[in-house]
């Protein structure tokens, strides 16, 4: 087995452990805020039962353009395992493309990148690199009030 092979092939597994995991979350009636919040707690816990360390709020390895200059990225979590590379974890209500490049440049150095996505869909193609954990139909998000 080449190392793309296991890497792809790590990436669905995890891909398929956290959307498993993240079924049984109901969104309907949350802000959208509230809704992400409610999530990011959810992987965090997914990822600290394998007994990995997260770190919420993470510094990127990608920037983008300011009026003031280029800033760093974040990514909304970078969970660390022992002798294995970081993974790469972005939570979003529709396919924010900026996250899809967040995650590309992660990967490209060696990191699995997941994208949570729980409503909406991606105008741009998802390269394989990126796992995607589309809970967009079982979540069932409506705003308030709907």
């Amino acid at each position: 087995m080449t190392n793309a092979t296991g890497a792809a092939g790590e990436t669905a597994e995890l891909v398929a452990d956290l959307h498993a995991y993240l079924l049984p979350v109901r969104l309907a009636g949350m802000t959208a805020p509230t809704a992400t919040q409610v999530l990011t707690r959810r992987v965090v816990r997914w990822a600290q039962s394998r007994g990995w360390t997260v770190d919420l709020a993470a510094p990127g390895r990608s920037t983008h353009p300011t009026s003031t200059g280029e800033r760093q990225d974040r990514l909304d979590l970078v969970c660390a395992r022992p002798l294995r590379p970081p993974i790469a974890i972005e939570i979003d209500r529709a396919g924010r493309l900026g996250s899809l490049r967040k995650l590309l440049a992660e990967a490209e150095a060696g990191s699995v990148a997941l994208w949570v996505r729980w409503h909406g869909r991606t105008r741009a193609a998802i390269p394989s690199q990126v796992g995607l954990v589309d809970i967009g139909e079982t979540a069932g998000w409506t705003p308030p009030g709907r």
